[in-house]
């Protein structure tokens, strides 16, 4: 069925193609072959996914260019998934379909701009490894903010971890029934946390 609308589509010349596995559709229209005729289709590429699209839950992943307009759009793939595996067929599929002509003749772009996934960069390091792969100034927010709650839990880890090596229930009568930090001296410190 795909097959015959890409077909269809090829006649208006709309350049499709189809990977069953992983399931895979790359779309280029005219406007976004023309695209990557632009300066800056060959130096910097936004690279951006939006997924649960529908009940199967695909992606769908745009690449873009900056011109005068703002945003020129080069491809939009959509997949199965949000994997390595998904990016990585999608590049596939938009370099078999513009090959040496994508990117401003280049083959590819000299920087793409992604969120912080994994994912993309692996997919892009395994399809153009010298293509450098940069984090979007909208996404650092949200990078930050994981960073932060990974600290924290690190922080509690070795708090715990501290508490549990040094600490030893207090027997000194000072009236706490909680674990002490007690000093070299072995003098209880129940005082100086209270």
């Amino acid at each position: 069925m795909i097959e015959d609308k890409i077909e269809a589509y090829g006649l208006e010349g709309i350049k499709i193609k189809f990977n069953p596995n992983p399931f895979t559709l790359c779309i280029l229209t005219p406007i976004m072959q023309r695209a990557h005729e632009l300066p800056l289709a060959s130096e910097i590429v936004f690279m951006d996914s939006t997924s649960c699209c529908d009940s199967k839950n695909h992606s769908i992943t745009f690449l873009m260019t900056p011109c005068a307009a703002g945003a020129a759009p080069l491809a939009v793939f959509l997949t199965a998934g949000q994997t390595s595996e998904d990016y990585t067929s999608g590049l596939k599929l938009l370099k078999s379909i513009m090959g040496d002509t994508a990117f401003g003749g280049k083959g590819n772009p000299k920087i793409i701009i992604t969120d912080d996934s994994d994912a993309k960069k692996n997919a892009i390091d395994e399809i153009w490894g010298d293509t450098k792969s940069l984090l979007c100034l909208f996404h650092l927010p949200q990078v930050a903010y994981y960073i932060i709650q990974d600290l924290s839990k690190l922080i509690k880890k070795l708090k715990n971890l501290f508490f549990c090596f040094f600490c030893r229930p207090c027997g000194d009568g000072c009236g706490t029934t909680s674990t002490t930090l007690r000093t070299k001296t072995d003098e209880c410190l129940c005082k100086s946390f209270n």
